[in-house]
């Protein structure tokens, strides 16, 4: 079986790769099972200064995988609390969390973004919150997002389900830099030469400092924000649309 994650440690980063380019890296229990079990262990190599996160192929991240969606034995709360929990660990990872983005970053592909502390997109990538598209409510990424950008631009961009571009994306704080590929290879190494001069007891020390002034209490708002998507899963219009999606991306690759 292939593995959905690859690992590599190269120049003092644990570099982490999203490999599901035949699904555009869509999210799957799968996918967030492993992801998870990563952020989670915390026990990594004294050497690694930082953690990049990627994805294989033509895109970053589509969102949630759609056959998981529409497989209502399988799009469960327990799934759902996993992936707020990927969400919470990477927030309370100690080492930076670096996310290269690509091709595309919808739905939960944004989530990620939204807990990473640096984002660096190459400047053609495309942006979108779509669960309102597809009868659903972004609870779960919600908080995390809502802190990274503000209630006004978040409501926005919920609410509406445009999509948006690179330079957008990094007017609002959701990306730090941005440029054509060869610059963002530049700029990344640049930024790990740079963490591998920190010292990195500091650092996590005020990665931790800053997530404690500033965030909410995730766990007050888990059980609700898991509740209202999976409520909105069993509505008859999120079936339909979902069922639509689905055909309709069947078709495209027949």
């Amino acid at each position: 079986m292939d593995t959905v994650v690859k690992f590599k440690i190269e120049n003092g980063a644990l570099f982490v790769k999203l490999n599901r380019p035949e699904k555009r890296n869509a999210l799957s229990p799968r996918l967030i099972h492993e992801l998870l079990y990563f952020f989670e262990k915390k026990q990594w190599d004294s050497s690694i200064r930082a953690i990049v996160l990627s994805g294989a192929g033509k895109s970053f991240c589509s969102g949630a995988d759609l056959k998981w969606l529409a497989d209502e034995s399988l799009f469960t709360k327990k799934e759902l609390e996993n992936l707020f929990s990927l969400f919470e660990a990477i927030v309370s990872c100690p080492l930076p969390v670096v996310t290269m983005v690509h091709g595309c970053a919808v739905g939960g592909g944004l989530g990620l973004l939204s807990v990473s502390d640096v984002v660096i997109a190459e400047e053609h990538t495309w942006f979108r919150f779509s669960e309102t598209k597809l009868g659903l409510v972004p609870s779960v990424i919600g908080p995390f997002v809502l802190r990274q950008i503000g209630l006004s631009r978040t409501r926005f961009l919920m609410l509406s389900a445009l999509s948006f571009s690179a330079t957008q994306a990094q007017n609002i704080g959701l990306v730090h830099f941005v440029g054509e590929q060869d610059e963002c290879d530049t700029f990344l190494k640049t930024l790990l030469k740079n963490f591998k001069e920190l010292d990195c007891l500091a650092v996590s020390k005020t990665k931790k400092w800053l997530n404690s002034i500033y965030s909410l209490p995730f766990s007050q708002v888990k059980k609700e924000a898991v509740s209202l998507i999976s409520e909105a899963r069993k509505s008859d219009s999120a079936r339909k649309r979902i069922k639509d999606l689905l055909n309709d991306s069947s078709k495209k690759t027949t």
